[in-house]
């Protein structure tokens, strides 16, 4: 396509968006008033893959509330390319171990369903800002007469434009925060100053505070005295010009692989690599090298690999290895020792002052040395300095507001606009 031609593209799309985006402040209150009134609210709960399904206790609750009615479909990820349908398999395994019921994208013929027909919701719930990662017919600019909501599948830690100001995030009734700072934060670069931000907490925080479940084991070794520690890598593993680039994996990857053969007998180590990472070094190292780097942490003795969810590993765990931004704040409810892979001499710069505050509290590293006096100090001899600090941390920021669930609070707002 010639640069003409895409000038005239670009600036079609910025026409249909702002003739969708009047129309929606014209209608919002009218569809509001209409779903209101319903006896039986239909949502949809959009899911691209495992580990990015954060909506869990809002979903349960739905399901036992008498005014909704829930639906969860597992969505086509466009950029996932090769490796699209193993992440349709993957969620479609992980609903059927939850014991959920779940729509699939496809018919039998192999073309993705009509969601008008097969569905029909009042409100969709998205989990991915981007609009190029979904179908054309799964997006919102083919439901003007639906509300959309969103609900990110990590905390709210990067206030960069052209995600949290989305066309996406302006078009949506509501979007969902975990507190009054981030809140405050994504105000500050968002054209209509935040206005359909609601401050709820996240139904990922309703997990994590959950004192009655019962998180599952997945580590090789139960014996309590061999001690259990993550290692979660980022995707940012080349530059790109709204995240940057600072991930270490490609400094660290061999040396964790014999660390973790170092410490056979006194740890386990379990792999939790970013959902895109793979799908990265499929470009840089190839599929047959990218494979085998994977196989070697399912297959040692001490070692496995998670590429799903990770709420029962983080709560099971003895500490956590990361240089991931989201990571940065979900290991706070772990309240064990947690230590930061830095590429730079501090924080990423693109990250808001709840994700520094997060960062304040984290051990930090730049080599695989500073790794092992962590491992050793931190994790082994139990001499975690930081420990109060963090639990501080989780009782200013990480608490639903109101004294109830962050699912609860969501419902209220859908239904009577407070918590």
């Amino acid at each position: 396509m010639n640069k003409h031609l895409l000038k005239i593209k670009k600036r079609i799309s910025k026409l249909e968006f702002a003739y969708f985006s009047l129309q929606h402040k014209l209608t919002l209150n009218a569809k509001v008033n209409r779903l209101r009134k319903k006896d039986k609210i239909v949502v949809l709960f959009s899911a691209v893959e495992p580990s990015k399904w954060k909506s869990d206790s809002l979903y349960k609750e739905m399901l036992d509330h008498e005014r909704f009615s829930p639906v969860i479909l597992i969505m086509p990820d466009k950029n996932n390319g090769e490796i699209i349908d193993q992440k349709i398999e993957a969620c479609r395994l992980f609903f059927l171990q939850k014991g959920y019921d779940f729509i699939l994208p496809y018919d039998e013929d192999g073309n993705l369903i009509d969601i008008r027909k097969s569905i029909n919701p009042d409100i969709i719930f998205y989990t991915e800002p981007y609009k190029n990662m979904y179908p054309r017919s799964f997006f919102y600019k083919k439901f003007r007469d639906k509300l959309f909501c969103y609900i990110s599948y990590g905390f709210h830690g990067i206030d960069i434009k052209e995600i949290v100001d989305s066309e996406l995030c302006r078009m949506c009734w509501h979007l969902y925060y975990e507190n009054d700072i981030s809140a405050a934060s994504a105000r500050g670069v968002m054209d209509n100053n935040g206005k359909n931000i609601c401050v709820t907490g996240l139904p990922l925080s309703d997990d994590f505070l959950d004192e009655n479940r019962e998180y599952k084991y997945e580590w090789k070794e139960a014996q309590a005295e061999i001690k259990r520690i993550i290692w979660a890598p980022h995707h940012t593993i080349e530059e790109n010009e709204i995240l940057g680039s600072y991930s270490r994996f490609l400094h660290l990857a061999d040396d964790m692989l014999r660390l973790a053969d170092e410490y056979k007998g006194r740890l386990q180590f379990a792999f939790k690599p970013h959902p895109v990472l793979k799908r990265k070094l499929y470009n840089i190292w190839g599929k047959e090298k990218t494979d085998k780097y994977y196989a070697c942490w399912a297959e040692m003795s001490n070692t496995i690999i998670n590429e799903a969810d990770y709420l029962d590993l983080f709560m099971t765990s003895d500490g956590l290895i990361h240089d991931c931004c989201s990571f940065t704040i979900d290991y706070m409810y772990a309240h064990k020792p947690v230590l930061y892979i830095k590429s730079t001499p501090g924080y990423p710069d693109n990250t808001n002052e709840f994700f520094h505050k997060a960062y304040d509290v984290h051990y930090k590293a730049s080599d695989i040395e500073e790794i092992k006096s962590f491992i050793e100090e931190r994790v082994l001899k139990g001499n975690d300095t930081l420990l109060s600090e963090r639990d501080g941390f989780v009782r200013q920021y990480l608490v639903p507001p109101g004294g109830k669930s962050a699912a609860g609070n969501i419902i209220n707002m859908i239904l009577f606009n407070n918590i």
